[in-house]
């Protein structure tokens, strides 16, 4: 059977619960998990091998390539744009040199 062990008075888990008002939750966001296996390579043109499926994922790899987290990051739908992840020189003078740009938008065929 589960043993809570000591509690602090302030505790708010029941006597006999089957928890311990101690432990951490697993949802909790003061512990991030951060994978470093990933490689990332710039394409001049054509699909990635292995395409980028989130923002995050998308910003990321642009700070990674780049050596910089000095950059505009947007999330949008864009038909000019290719679908998923893409980095460009940004034009607006006086803010970020690049822009790191994920486009929700689906292929076109």
């Amino acid at each position: 059977p589960f043993v809570a062990g000591p509690l602090p008075r302030a505790s708010l888990a029941p006597k006999g619960a089957q928890h311990s008002g101690l432990l951490e939750c697993p949802m909790t966001t003061r512990l991030t998990k951060v994978v470093d296996s990933a490689t990332y390579a710039a394409v001049d043109n054509g699909t990635c091998v292995e395409p980028i499926y989130t923002s995050y994922e998308c910003f990321q790899a642009a700070e990674e390539l780049l050596r910089t987290s000095d950059l505009a990051k947007e999330e949008g739908t864009a038909p000019d744009r290719p679908p998923g992840c893409s980095l460009s020189h940004a034009d607006r003078p006086g803010g970020p040199a690049h822009r790191a740009f994920f486009n929700l938008a689906p292929p076109s065929a």
